[in-house]
């Protein structure tokens, strides 16, 4: 590959393709994949073995997803070897620089023999040397040492090694004291943050550690844990994460004093490292501070790029690609009938595929290299934002974000990102578009949108997989509102209450963004009779408030029945239940969002009837998640579709 990219060296292979189909020589698919096998290297030959074992053949598409997984993998492996060429080669210095002291002071007859140890085998054995150590004594070791150090008569061999002595008593004593001064300040630090919380008379929450706090007991992508911790220190909990003071807020009750009654002083948003870099300083709506420049790019979204109209001119795109999703789905299984389908991979090509018609102007999944690239860019991304740095917690690190390779790999998929930006802006500078393309909405507006649409209709599936009762009762109301239609249109989902109910007990127990995206407070606030302090990072845990026992009867149970007659929504109006947040940090885009969720549900539950693979049961279906952000089912999702019109 030559040092190429997977996506570099794909397009090459790819151009090479094309031109042959031009000359009249194309390529079958065949031939294609040999071409790109050969020219792996040796470190994607397990994707190579694979390949060659499958009974049956790979797409170009779909081998370039496998690579460009692999090509993030391999990236992974790196970072984490990073720091050990640096340790190994500080001890290879140590190694080489104590052997050459060994030879330059290799002395005969007793001299000293190696100065990598000068208090034990670096002591002169000479008759004289010996002689006047002991009959002075150990108290006159110094004055012998600065004697002989400055004794004109004396040889430079005995010069050297007295001065190296004095200095090496002295480093020492430094080592000790320094040794014990970091002891020291982690003493005072920790004494001065219990003292600050007594003071300022914060929440209840769990001792921390020196220096630490409570880090180690903080997970971005484990809310159950936090939520274990809430169940003994209240709904309104106090962290020390490093030198962050950090509130979590558990419960329904107190979501809505944060996000509504006192939403004013908590609505702004941390300052985090990796996100100040991947959104220039961040210029964008989710992650910016409470400011001017944030209030006027809000008023952009509600007003003009997320109200109903846009939302209207948006159907036929979302009916569209729903429609390609369900026709190559019935042909998978006219084809084969006992062949499980990836429903994981389609629905992230499905909400790719929608995002970028919408927001980029052009459908990338007829260009599969493209399309696959984005996808990889936005996986990437949302890793390293989910990611931790030193420097977000204790501030004077920075340089340890270096040793663990983060800010090469942060720099590095920043530099990914904005070349792909600047492609998409240079494309809509072209005055050559045609005049439509002039209407498109801002580009990264809707990054977010991919990720979690397509998590919402995986756990949506996954619950119902495991809850058949649930999954018959949906595709009846389905089948018989809809009659002998084809599709299910954006018209006939406002007829389903029992699939609402369904998206709303899985946004209730599989919030797709568990903790809400951070809050911090612009204000002093006293908050259910805590003084809560300015500059507080404040975590809103979604996954906590959806199985809280004060707003939920049986709040671990599966149950969608319980929102029939229901007027709970999860638009930010009700705080039992708030997927998309609540007050002025709301999703704004979370109306499409929900409208894509469901039409895409209502299709799949329509025109299949869905079975586990050979040899799976529902009870193997489990919840584990992957971390990050955004919180997607760990294993894919693969199931039998069986046509049923």
């Amino acid at each position: 590959m030559e040092n190429k990219t997977v996506a570099e060296y794909m397009r090459a292979i790819k151009s090479v393709a094309d031109e042959l189909a031009v000359v009249g020589s194309p390529l079958n698919n065949g031939e294609l994949i040999v071409k790109v096998m050969s020219g792996l290297g040796p470190e994607y030959k397990e994707i190579s073995a694979a390949i060659r074992a499958r009974d049956t053949p790979i797409s170009f598409e779909e081998l370039f997803d496998k690579l460009a997984d692999h090509e993030i993998f391999l990236k992974h492996e790196e970072t984490k070897k990073e720091s050990v060429p640096i340790t190994a080669q500080l001890n290879q210095k140590g190694n080489s620089n104590n052997k050459a002291r060994g030879n330059n002071f290799n002395y005969k007859k007793g001299q000293a023999s190696n100065f990598g140890n000068n208090f034990q085998s670096n002591q002169y054995q000479g008759n004289q040397y010996q002689g006047n150590r002991n009959s002075q004594g150990a108290s006159s070791t110094d004055s012998h040492t600065t004697t002989l150090a400055s004794d004109p008569s004396a040889s430079p061999s005995e010069q050297y090694y007295n001065i190296v002595a004095t200095y090496n008593q002295m480093a020492l004593l430094m080592t000790i004291i320094l040794s014990s001064l970091p002891i020291f300040l982690l003493f005072l630090l920790q004494k001065h943050i219990r003292t600050r919380r007594s003071s300022l008379g914060l929440p209840p929450g769990p001792r921390g550690l020196p220096f630490i706090g409570n880090l180690h007991q903080f997970d971005i992508s484990n809310p159950s844990y936090l939520l274990k911790l809430s169940k003994q220190y209240g709904p309104l909990m106090s962290l020390q994460l490093g030198f962050v003071p950090t509130l979590v807020v558990s419960s329904a009750k107190m979501s809505k004093e944060v996000m509504k009654t006192h939403d004013l002083q908590f609505c702004s948003r941390p300052s985090k490292f990796s996100q100040k870099k991947l959104t220039y300083n961040f210029s964008d709506l989710a992650l910016s501070p409470y400011n001017d420049y944030w209030r006027e790019m809000r008023k952009i979204c509600v007003v003009h790029l997320f109200n109903s109209v846009r939302v209207q001119q948006s159907r036929p795109i979302r009916e569209d690609e729903i429609s390609r999703l369900i026709e190559k789905i019935s042909k998978s299984s006219v084809a084969n009938s006992d062949q499980p389908v990836n429903l994981s991979e389609m629905m992230i090509s499905l909400t790719n595929s929608i995002i970028c018609r919408v927001a980029l102007g052009k459908r990338y999944d007829d260009e599969g290299i493209e399309s696959s690239r984005f996808h990889a860019l936005l996986q990437e991304i949302q890793a390293v934002l989910g990611s931790f740095f030193f420097s977000d917690y204790f501030p004077y690190m920075g340089w340890a974000d270096k040793l663990t390779g983060m800010i090469s790999r942060l720099e590095k998929n920043f530099e990914e990102f904005d070349k792909f930006y600047q492609e998409v802006i240079n494309e809509h500078l072209d005055s050559k578009r045609p005049q439509g393309e002039q209407e498109d909405i801002i580009d990264d507006i809707f990054v977010a949108g991919t990720e979690t649409s397509a998590a919402s209709v995986i756990w949506a599936m996954t619950y119902l997989m495991k809850h058949p009762r649930v999954m018959k009762k949906a595709q009846e109301e389905i089948r018989d509102l809809t009659g002998k239609k084809d599709f299910v249109d954006e018209d006939d989902i406002r007829r389903f209450s029992y699939l609402e109910a369904v998206l709303k007990e899985t946004m209730r127990l599989q919030p797709v963004v568990p903790l809400l995206l951070p809050r911090e407070t612009n204000d002093m606030c006293i908050l259910d009779g805590y003084e809560i302090p300015p500059k507080m990072t404040v975590l809103v845990n979604a996954w906590a408030i959806g199985r809280d026992p004060e707003a939920w009867e049986n709040p671990d149970e599966f149950y969608p029945e319980r929102f029939i007659g229901s007027s709970i929504d999860m638009k930010g109006q009700n705080f039992e239940l708030v997927p998309f947040g609540a007050g002025r940090r709301s999703c704004p885009g979370m109306v499409m969002g929900i409208v894509t969720v469901e039409l895409a549900l209502a299709n799949l539950l329509y025109k299949f009837d869905w079975e586990m693979p050979v040899g799976m049961k529902k009870e193997d279906l489990n919840l584990d998640s992957l971390p990050g952000i955004a919180m997607h089912k760990k294993n894919a999702l693969c199931l039998v579709p069986k046509n049923h019109m």
